[in-house]
């Protein structure tokens, strides 16, 4: 068997995946009653994984694993960037891709959400980190001095 018939064999027996995101529109709020909470946040985009197969002869695309979902207007934010790529990973680990086939998706999903550096998204996590600790702290001495009587409701 040829080096060129073995890749075009080995390439068959991996199905063809890519990433593909859609863009949901938001309701608007109807009249008479409160506005949503983020119904003018713009559309909303979610990414899935799919795979190309042909049935019958005719492409088809089967969804492999849906990854997450963002607003559109929030996908500069540093919160929104850390916390989506931190959700897909285990998601991409699940999926069992080969390393080529990873770094291609995450490649593809990082034209739309920018991956935050490594050492950038630390320095995010442990100051977000710090700050619960501090509102939590904030929180039980108001609960204890709303105890004690030295404040009110």
């Amino acid at each position: 068997m040829s080096r060129l018939c073995l890749k075009g064999f080995l390439f068959s027996l991996w199905p063809l995946m890519f990433v593909r995101w859609k863009r949901r529109k938001k309701a608007a709020t109807k009249p008479g009653r409160r506005p949503r909470r983020r119904s003018d946040a713009g559309d909303s985009l979610y990414c899935v994984v799919v795979e190309s197969l042909r049935i019958d002869g005719v492409p088809r695309h089967k969804v492999v694993a849906y990854l997450g979902s963002v607003d559109e207007r929030d996908i500069k934010q540093l919160w929104l960037r850390v916390d989506f790529w931190d959700y897909i990973s285990p998601k991409l680990d699940a999926l069992r891709l080969p390393n080529r086939e990873r770094a291609k998706i995450e490649d593809s999903i990082g034209k739309v959400i920018e991956r935050v550096p490594e050492d950038e998204a630390a320095a995010f996590k442990k100051a977000r980190h710090d700050y619960r600790v501090k509102k939590a702290k904030l929180i039980r001495s108001v609960e204890l001095l709303r105890l004690l009587g030295v404040i009110e409701e």
